[in-house]
């Protein structure tokens, strides 16, 4: 289904939706689901191709705008973008100011944590790593790990709200330690972001 959602999303929209039902129907004001795409660093991070991106976003609006059709009354799905809070270049200057602080802390990581980031970082690189040497393969990784530890652990959105704003809520589906939420739909999930693939079983006749 590249580049568009396939049933990864479909499925996560139908799990927090049935997860803020109950809430819905007893708090008469109602929900907000809000995702927020991370997609503005997402061609840095992991290589994929902004016009990709950008089917993604639209497609992932349309599948957000269906799913609205089947939530109660007072429980809205919404969809937005970092980038309608910040654009691309003052938050690539923010991460470059954030990644020189990153570079000195990474030369005291043990060896393990370091080939751990490493392999995460490979896991969503969208490209053929093995038609490049060992060291430049190396680097490319570091520097998607890099990028990915200044979204992280840098302060980069003081001003920009995305998940964090007001009485918003974050929720997480892998770790989220304090920062949120934990609603894992996936013990087995290892992917970050938005790349992942999901899969529906039929079980029996008309079970799913």
């Amino acid at each position: 289904t590249y580049p568009n959602p396939d049933w990864a999303e479909a499925i996560n929209i139908a799990h927090l939706r049935n997860y803020l039902k109950p809430i819905a129907a007893a708090y008469e004001p109602g929900v907000i689901l809000h995702y927020v795409s991370d997609e503005i660093f997402i061609a840095r991070m992991n290589n994929y191709p902004v016009e990709d991106v950008a089917v993604y976003n639209d497609t992932f609006s349309q599948l957000i705008d269906w799913y609205a059709g089947y939530a109660p009354q007072n429980l809205t799905i919404q969809f937005s973008k970092i980038r309608d809070e910040i654009s691309q270049n003052e938050l690539f200057s923010r991460f470059d100011n954030i990644i020189v602080g990153l570079k000195q802390k990474w030369e005291n990581l043990s060896d393990e944590e370091k080939n751990c980031r490493l392999a995460k970082a490979e896991r969503n690189y969208q490209g053929d790593l093995s038609a490049v040497s060992a060291e430049e393969k190396k680097r490319i990784l570091y520097e998607s790990t890099l990028v990915h530890d200044a979204l992280i652990f840098g302060d980069w959105d003081h001003d920009v709200t995305w998940a964090f704003g007001d009485e918003m809520i974050p929720l997480g589906f892998r770790y989220t330690g304090s920062w949120g939420i934990h609603l894992k739909s996936s013990p087995t999930s290892t992917v970050q972001f938005w790349i992942g693939t999901g899969i529906v079983e039929q079980r029996k006749s008309g079970q799913f």
